[in-house]
């Protein structure tokens, strides 16, 4: 009797009662949990939930299986984790970190530019180069291709004036980037620090990414076929 390689055999560090199909996580401790942020780093797909902790669970880490899903998404779509282990369309992103302190900003694509639409879009601060400028937000598109351009607001000598709080209400602002993007301050970055130029830079599938859908689906529960490479996409 030959085995699964891709199976294996994991002790529960919580109760994952309910959990089949769900993706869960490798701790140091070498036991398996449900995930504790969206994008984390998944070991593999949930095949048998062991009723509390300390029970083995069985685990499937590569190749084509089943998933549970947080959202809808369509075949082919690369996936990521939700934080209770269901599998969701993963959003492309960019992390703009410009030096100084306080203005790191995380771009993400919008729902509708999940998927490998997200890859096509590009971010660009942009120094005028001129005296007394406004703070203006300027999206381009190209064929498939989205560029978001921020021409930064200066001062009387011409010196940069935007803060990150101003970029995100500028983009939040506008209708045609707000379609396109989101973006929060990263981390634990107030956003009080001023930006400066960024050449242009294309989003990129978030980390994390872990499998890719071989069926759609059309809700969350929906229990569908994916394929996990046994690698970081």
């Amino acid at each position: 009797m030959s085995l699964n390689p891709y199976i294996k055999a994991f002790e529960a560090g919580e109760s994952l009662s309910s959990k089949d199909y769900r993706a869960v996580v490798l701790k140091s401790d070498g036991k398996v949990y449900l995930p504790d942020v969206a994008g984390d780093r998944c070991l593999g797909l949930l095949l048998q939930q062991p009723p509390a902790t300390g029970i083995n669970a069985s685990v499937f880490l590569q190749g084509e299986g089943f998933a549970e899903a947080n959202s809808a998404f369509s075949i082919a779509d690369i996936l990521n984790t939700a934080v209770d282990g269901r599998l969701q369309r993963a959003a492309s992103s960019l992390v703009i970190n410009p030096s100084g302190e306080n203005n790191s900003l995380t771009f993400t694509a919008a729902p509708s530019f999940q998927g490998s639409k997200g890859d096509h879009i590009a971010i660009t601060y942009i120094d005028p180069s001129e005296n007394d400028q406004a703070l203006v937000v300027t999206v381009v598109q190209n064929e498939g291709d989205y560029q978001i351009d921020i021409s930064l607001a200066t001062n009387s000598a011409g010196v940069i004036t935007t803060t990150a709080n101003q970029l995100i209400a500028a983009i939040v602002a506008s209708a045609a980037a707000s379609q396109v993007v989101t973006v929060a301050n990263t981390g634990t970055d107030t956003g009080a620090g001023d930006v400066t130029a960024i050449s242009k830079t294309y989003m990129a599938a978030v980390y994390g990414a872990f499998a890719i859908a071989f069926e759609a689906a059309t809700a969350q529960g929906d229990i569908v076929r994916v394929f996990i490479p046994g690698g970081e996409l």
